[in-house]
């Protein structure tokens, strides 16, 4: 600061003893640049200070973004491991959803053809079921035809008395019969 000073004061000097000055003209010439380097190297060092405050907080700030960015970073990484956790668990249900489709398609195959098989079953069950039928009004039909015990008994007795009968008869109607002719042939 000495020498900015006295550089200062030769180069004033210099330029004032071009003119022709007062030892107290001087003095307070040189007072007075004296007095505005001392306000400049003031407010110099006031803006230095200014200066130096904004670089220290700007550091801080500096700082303080870096360890957030290191926190964002960490916390990237670990979101980017989980990701790649449920990517890989997406891709295990995914597979297990295919799975589980491909059963299901299977099982809708099988049932489908155990519908088919069972309409068929109950088609022939009512086919038969109408032939069962049918055969049980023939057996009735036939049961009415048929004559009863009451109509044996008394088909029985007829015939019994039909041969008692007939075997009287027999030597009657041999002699009732008429005569046979014999026919010439002309």
């Amino acid at each position: 600061m000495t020498g900015c000073f006295e550089l200062l004061l030769v180069t004033y000097w210099s330029i004032f003893m071009s003119q022709p000055m007062t030892y107290a003209q001087a003095l307070n010439e040189a007072k007075n640049v004296i007095m505005q380097q001392a306000a400049r190297i003031k407010s110099d060092a006031e803006r230095m200070r200014t200066q130096q405050q904004t670089i220290n907080e700007q550091g801080v700030r500096i700082v303080e973004r870096e360890n957030r960015i290191k926190d964002q970073t960490t916390a990237l990484v670990a979101q980017t491991d989980e990701i790649r956790t449920l990517g890989q668990k997406l891709d295990a249900a995914v597979a297990a959803h295919e799975q589980a489709e491909a059963l299901i398609q299977r099982q809708d195959q099988r049932m489908t053809s155990l519908q088919e098989n069972l309409a068929d079953l109950e088609r022939q069950i009512r086919e038969q079921s109408a032939q069962v039928e049918e055969l049980r009004r023939e057996r009735e039909e036939l049961l009415a035809r048929l004559p009863t015990q009451e109509d044996i008994d008394a088909l029985a007795a007829m015939t019994a008395l039909l041969a008692r009968r007939s075997a009287h008869a027999a030597p009657i109607a041999a002699d009732l019969r008429p005569p046979m002719r014999l026919a010439e042939a002309a």
